[in-house]
């Protein structure tokens, strides 16, 4: 079998980003005024979509409001992306794949 592609989920696969996306929920909220969730509700949403999981932690938002949540928690997550770390042994196995082409 000859491989040419692999594709690894970024968030909770090759990094652990709990913190980080749960942070960024909660500050986002709190930008605009929105209850700000606990942390663990606001990691309970992990592995949702985006929307979803903004719809869960601030239910009833409408179209404008659920855009500027967006905005901000992207503005936040992406502010904090450089510090992720990867999981123990990614380094290696990319570096494995990598060696065999």
């Amino acid at each position: 079998m000859n491989i040419e592609l692999v594709v690894f989920d970024w968030d909770g696969t090759v990094v652990d980003s709990t913190l980080t996306i749960a942070e960024a929920i909660r500050q986002s909220c709190a930008d605009l005024g929105l209850p700000v969730p606990s942390l663990p509700e606001a990691s309970y949403v992990i592995g949702l979509g985006l929307h979803d999981a903004l719809a869960h932690v601030a239910p009833g938002l409408n179209p404008d409001q659920v855009r500027a949540l967006t905005d901000r928690y992207r503005h936040h997550y992406l502010s904090r992306d450089q510090f992720l770390t990867p999981f123990e042994g990614i380094r290696e196995l990319l570096e494995a794949l990598t060696v065999q082409g």
